[in-house]
């Protein structure tokens, strides 16, 4: 489906941040989450702490503590709680840098190793491990190999998470790395925790520490997956037959029998698309989950927009960063005019906002388009369009249909989306940007385009031994994408006419008032699973069947094209 949800509109690149407050610590002790452990990052103090639930259900027990590395200037990690999600074994980020043990603490913001030049664990980035301890990723927290692992394989999924700056490190204080520094000439591309047998640490550092190297991990042919297990639960319960795929995982998730459980694999209902989670997460080489990548002025040093400038599709002048900084301060104040080319921007969030994009600018990642800068204004060029019509992380059909146009998506209106965030703050352009979605409406036909795109497709489809799904499937989907069209064309209908309120919190206190979406099922075009048919995954029918050449279970490559700013003019 993504074939054709690209011929349908190729449309639009960069991850979520949030500049946070100093404070000492939570307020108060945190309650049981019904999770064994609860997480506390000290941004600071470059210290994790974890702590265990006390005799009267808080969590007020520490029990381990980690020197990290959190966000470094430009690229704050987000401060907050959040909840352990998804997690990986390898990770592939920007520039073919690596992680290991990966674990979602929220969105693209992890837990992971430091990393490393290649998925070896043998081509450590020993000056990446020489920084640990002080901030230096682009918004993940950074660990010794050890402590990544250690997170990877104890701590739960739904474990709480709190990130916040404090003058005291912790009950447990800041611990030492285990080797403080690497030489250049003592570099061997091992980090010195890392469990492997054959680390050459564990040699030179033999009778340092408690108990020796950590133990040797499950080798590939052991380890078992969180989808064979969920799969032998749902076997065993006599719910499911020998053949479960997702549904048993979602049973078994739903029991909540794989809590706490960590295999070589992960959650595969945390299985990230291309465009979902991409390789640039941030903690890797050159990240796109920034300030900078969300259009905020920051200041007038361009060094302070890496994300931008580094990766720039075209050269860059000195004269074109000054351009670039300046339209995004005069933004930030207000002069839109002077900073935006408002007919290309207003007719881009047009059609941008009625497909619905959550792997977007405006979505929960901010990723996923090109920055275009011709003389002072900005305008933003569509790409990646994919996981477009609300199918992105799974969303429901209500929600993707009846999305309000005038707070679309993760746009609230605060200032974090200063590009979007223009249109909604004056009357006027809120009222030209609705003229503008007016004559969307009346001249666009999706029908057409549907039914063209669908008659160039189907015998390819019909006829490819290689298929990630089949004809029906196939007709399912297209089907799926006429409904959703012609159900979000009344929706944005209904909300021009003020029928149907326009804002999250309009539409929050009249749920009434919106369109009737329960005929449409958003799995019917596709998942986030991998790039397969609608809910599959390659190498089997429902995402359980053997891996592809060169890849095992839990141990996945995401790569797909980093999001990138187009100063200084177009080319080709």
């Amino acid at each position: 489906m993504k074939r054709i949800l690209s011929l349908f509109l190729a449309l639009c690149a960069v991850p979520l941040l949030c500049a946070g407050v100093r404070t000492s610590r939570a307020s108060a002790p945190m309650a049981s989450s019904g999770k064994p452990y609860y997480i506390m990052v000290n941004r600071a103090q470059s210290t994790v702490t974890v702590y265990e639930l006390d005799e009267e259900g808080y969590y007020t027990v520490p029990v381990k503590a980690m020197v990290c590395s959190t966000g470094r200037k430009g690229h704050a990690t987000p401060t907050g709680t959040f909840t352990i999600g998804g997690r990986w074994t390898w990770l592939h980020m920007i520039d073919d840098s690596y992680g290991q043990y990966a674990t979602q603490i929220k969105g693209n913001i992890l837990f992971h190793s430091v990393c490393y030049t290649e998925k070896d664990p043998s081509t450590l980035m020993t000056e990446e491990y020489n920084g640990l301890g002080a901030p230096a990723s682009l918004g993940c927290v950074r660990l010794q190999t050890a402590d990544a692992k250690w997170i990877y394989d104890n701590v739960a999924r739904g474990t709480k998470v709190t990130i916040y700056d404090g003058d005291d490190p912790g009950p447990l204080g800041k611990p030492d790395k285990l080797v403080e520094h690497i030489p250049e000439e003592a570099a061997n591309g091992w980090d010195p925790t890392d469990p492997r047998e054959d680390n050459p640490w564990h040699a030179l550092l033999s009778g340092q520490g408690e108990g020796g190297p950590p133990p040797e991990p499950l080798p590939p042919a052991q380890a078992v997956s969180y989808a064979l297990m969920a799969q032998a639960l749902y076997t065993l319960s006599g719910e499911g037959g020998p053949v479960g795929g997702a549904q048993a995982v979602d049973w078994a998730t739903g029991h909540r029998l794989l809590d706490g459980v960590a295999g070589q694999d992960f959650d595969p209902s945390a299985l990230p698309d291309g465009g979902g989670l991409p390789e640039g997460f941030p903690g890797g080489k050159g990240g796109r989950s920034s300030d900078d990548v969300k259009l905020k002025y920051i200041d007038d040093d361009p060094d302070s927009y890496p994300n931008l400038f580094d990766s720039a599709k075209t050269a860059v002048t000195a004269g074109g960063k000054a351009r670039l900084i300046q339209s995004l301060k005069a933004l930030s104040g207000g002069d839109v005019q002077e900073a935006v080319d408002l007919d290309q921007v207003l007719r881009y969030f047009v059609v941008h906002n009625y497909v619905v994009n959550g792997d977007s600018y405006t979505g929960s990642m901010v990723h996923n388009y090109y920055l275009y800068e011709k003389d002072g204004l900005l305008s933003l060029i569509p790409w990646d369009y994919n996981l477009a019509f609300g199918t992105f992380q799974g969303g429901d059909s209500s929600g993707a249909v009846n999305d309000p146009i005038d707070s679309p998506l993760s746009v609230s209106g605060d200032g974090d989306r200063p590009m979007a965030d223009w249109i909604f703050a004056s009357p006027e352009y809120t009222d030209l940007y609705h003229q503008y979605f007016e004559d969307f409406l009346r001249t666009a036909d999706p029908a057409g385009i549907i039914a063209e795109a669908r008659a160039l497709i189907a015998p390819y489809v019909e006829r490819d031994p290689t298929k990630f799904c089949t004809l029906e499937e196939f007709q399912a989907g297209v089907s799926a994408l006429e409904t959703f069209c012609a159900l979000r064309t009344e929706s944005v209908s209904g909300q021009l006419s003020e029928a149907i309120p326009a804002t999250d919190q309009g539409q929050a206190g009249d749920p009434n008032s919106l369109v009737d979406a329960s005929s449409l099922t958003l799995s019917d075009l596709g998942t986030m699973g991998m790039g397969g048919g609608p809910g599959k995954a390659p190498g089997g029918a429902d995402g359980n069947g053997p891996a592809l050449p060169g890849q095992r279970d839990g141990d996945q490559d995401y790569s797909s094209q980093p999001a990138s700013p187009r100063p200084e003019g177009l080319q080709q």
